[in-house]
């Protein structure tokens, strides 16, 4: 069984939360959809804890430290967020009506209205939570204790073990951008910023990283992390990102200044 297909659930000893521990690369750690669902592939680990099998639903799971999670059944708008994070990654966002939603959901329609204004509001919901995932993820792969130049060619590294898990279907705010291509809808704008952020980050870690033209070499940077993500949902898991990393890494040295170059080499 992957190890991004497990989850651990240990109870407290009083019974009243959960704990949700995901297997993933790296040992991070990610929220638990639809917890209501239990039933059927459940099994048994240990004292006080249970073992289920599940598919994560989106490519970047929350890397942000151990959850605490309620055994009661989670609200209404955390149901929504949820149904909608799994079918909108795997689906898209025209193949995906409110009705299926509220049904994958478990809730009444006048429970979305309640917490969402409307389909374009949850999908702007959902594009906020992606977008928390995905720094999250950023910032777990970057080693703090690197030089600049090998910690920003280890998020490439990352980059290549992300888009060969199964559970990786791309990026979510390139799909968005081409199921919006209209530069003033809220999905499309969600998305651009999102994107524009990565933009910068990586030209700072470009800079940090001493390259001669930090702006040619983050640019050339967020080209390959997109095309990974592309090819992820192109081809599934087999997919030839698995080169990225040394990619980054060629792209990285034909960067650097000669005195970061030097030192780098000592």
């Amino acid at each position: 069984m992957p190890a991004d297909d497990l989850v651990a659930l240990e109870a407290d000893p009083d019974q009243r939360h959960l704990r949700a521990s995901v297997g993933v690369d790296g040992g991070q750690v990610g929220e638990v959809p639809r917890l209501e669902h239990l039933a059927g592939d459940v099994g048994q680990r240990g004292h006080g804890s249970l073992l289920l099998r599940y598919r994560p639903v989106c490519s970047i799971l929350d890397a942000g430290g151990r959850e605490r999670v309620r055994a009661e059944v989670r609200s209404g708008r955390e149901s929504l967020l949820a149904a909608a994070d799994a079918l909108f990654y795997e689906r898209g966002f025209h193949a995906v009506g409110v009705d299926l939603i509220v049904a994958r959901a478990g809730v009444a329609k006048t429970t979305m209205y309640r917490h969402f204004s409307s389909k374009e509001d949850l999908i702007v919901a959902y594009l906020d939570r992606a977008d928390e995932r995905f720094w999250a993820w950023f910032d777990a792969s970057l080693d703090p204790h690197a030089p600049p130049d090998q910690r920003l060619a280890g998020l490439f590294d990352a980059l290549a073990n992300l888009a060969a898990s199964p559970s990786c279907l791309g990026c979510a705010f390139q799909a968005t951008a081409a199921e919006f291509p209209e530069p003033s809808g809220a999905g499309h704008a969600t998305a651009l910023a999102h994107k524009e952020a990565v933009r910068a980050r990586l030209r700072q870690q470009a800079a940090d990283a001493g390259a001669a033209d930090p702006t040619l070499l983050g640019d050339a940077l967020l080209v390959l992390l997109d095309g990974a993500f592309a090819l992820a949902r192109m081809y599934g898991p087999d997919n030839p990102a698995a080169g990225v990393g040394a990619a980054a890494r060629s792209l990285i040295d034909a960067s650097l200044s000669p005195a970061p170059r030097r030192r780098a080499r000592r």
